[in-house]
């Protein structure tokens, strides 16, 4: 075999490894994803089911949406309230809420404070 050959062979065999991992890593970012849905997500959703009429204001991530069912009008509004002044009966808190946390404390801070004394005073954990 000449070397050109063998530069080519070799070069397939990285961009097989190469997709494999990406497979993995795909399998795994799905698997995390499931899981997050199945421990977070529906619970969550279980209880708005049974607690939250149709007519009361539910704030949660667009994502939420799938698991009350839209009929139930949740709203997508990270802001909870702060610009719109809107009030809801529940909040979903999602971990991708959560992380925005640390964004509001540094660039947003009247809206972190908002957000800190909603979750201080007006609401409870369930």
């Amino acid at each position: 075999m000449g070397r050109p050959v063998v530069q080519a062979l070799l070069a397939l065999a990285f961009i097989e490894v190469w997709a494999l991992r990406l497979r993995v890593n795909e399998y795994e970012n799905q698997e995390y994803e499931n899981q997050e849905y199945e421990n977070q997500v529906l619970p969550a959703a279980r209880y708005l089911n049974q607690h939250a009429e149709p007519e009361q204001l539910v704030i949660g991530s667009a994502e939420s949406g799938f698991g009350i069912s839209f009929d139930r009008n949740p709203v997508d509004n990270v802001h909870i309230g702060f610009n719109s002044g809107l009030r809801p009966e529940f909040i979903v808190l999602e971990s991708n809420w959560q992380g925005l946390m640390e964004v509001f404390r540094t660039k947003r801070p009247p809206v972190f404070a908002h957000r800190q004394r909603l979750y201080a005073e007006e609401y409870h954990l369930v």
